[in-house]
Parts: C-alpha cells; structure tokens; sequence
C-alpha cells in the first residue's frame, strides 16, 4: 500500500462516486473533515520544540511547527539547567499555573516564573489541529485515519442539493463510517493518555 502524503492523494477513492465534481471542490471537502476530525477527537498531537527558559519572563510564544493551530496545551514542563545536563525531562506543571490563548501566547504564574536562563528549559505538548487552507498534513495522520476524512468529506459532498454527485443514501452510509472512526479514534486517545505517549495514532 502506498504512503499517502497530500490530501489529493486520496482522490482516486473519492472522484468514481462524484461525477461532475470539482478537483478544488473535493480538496475544500477533504481540508474541512480532517479540521474536523482532529477537533472532534483531538487525535493529532504534537511535542513542540523546547524553547528558551528567560528569567523572570513569564510570557512566550509558542507554534505549530505544521500547517496548524494549537487547540489546547496536553502538557507543560519546565526543565533545569542541571536536569537537562543528566537528560531528564522536566517536571510536570499543573494547568492552573499557566494560560494558552489563541494567539500562540503562553504565560507562565509568577509561582513557577523562571529564576534564571534556561536553555530548551521549557517543553510543550499540544493538541493540534489542520489550518483550513492546509494542503496537507503529517503523512502517519492522514494514513492512520484517511477512512474517516474521507468519509467527513463525502458526507459533505454527497448532501450537497441538486449536483451530479448527490446521493443521500451514500452520505448516510459514510456518516456511519465517520461515527465509526470518531468512537475508535475516542479509545487511541484514551489509551496514548494511558501509557503517556504523545504523538499520533498509528
């Protein structure tokens, strides 16, 4: 089986049941139910790369190294000099003692506010979701639940009124088949929390 990279890559399964249907049309349908999918079930997650500890600074910026938003922060860590020296993560901090908002801005409580200079002393793991205008999005992702974003997106497509490539009884069919992929995709996410992995389901 070939490794699918860009959402176009699943065309060909898409394109004999929509006849008539624009290849934009379908890319739009496709960005739309992978944004979807990873906001109904939060399944795409990402270690960001550590930033800089400044003392006394208790705002950072933090990003998406994909074409992505940050949903929400899973875990935050902050890490010593010496720790880092022995190759240890940093310790745990509680969510009530720092605040994300939209716009990528992290601040710390002054509680936990750095007392000195840290390199790579702050870690961050955050649940991640597809911007609307991606083209694409981490390949493991887009294999490991390509049934579910295709099915989003046909749902999308087939209910459309009075196209070529409408067909409800379809679009019922593949709503089941995201239903499907949402429940399974609920328990890969309980069980990444269990074992305390970070990253994407395989």
């Amino acid at each position: 089986m070939s490794i699918l990279n860009r959402y176009q890559d699943l065309y060909p399964v898409m394109i004999p049941q929509l006849p008539a249907c624009s290849a934009s049309l379908i890319l739009q349908a496709l960005q739309k139910s992978a944004r979807q999918f990873c906001i109904d079930t939060e399944i795409w997650s990402e270690t960001l790369g550590s930033i800089d500890l400044v003392a006394d600074q208790t705002e950072y910026t933090i990003s998406s190294s994909w074409d992505a938003e940050i949903r929400r922060i899973k875990e935050l860590r902050i890490n010593t000099k010496a720790n880092i020296a022995e190759g240890n993560d940093g310790t745990v901090q509680d969510p009530s003692l720092y605040k994300f908002t939209p716009d990528d801005s992290l601040e710390l409580d002054d509680s936990i506010k750095p007392p000195e200079a840290v390199t790579d002393g702050l870690e961050v793991d955050v649940c991640i979701i597809p911007i609307n205008a991606a083209i694409s999005v981490d390949y493991v992702l887009l294999n490991a639940w390509q049934e579910a974003i295709v099915a989003g997106a046909m749902v999308q497509l087939m209910i459309m009124p009075k196209q070529k490539w409408t067909n409800t009884t379809q679009a019922a069919y593949y709503q089941q088949k995201y239903n499907s992929s949402w429940n399974s995709a609920k328990v890969e996410k309980v069980r990444k929390n269990v074992n305390g992995s970070v990253g994407l389901s395989a």
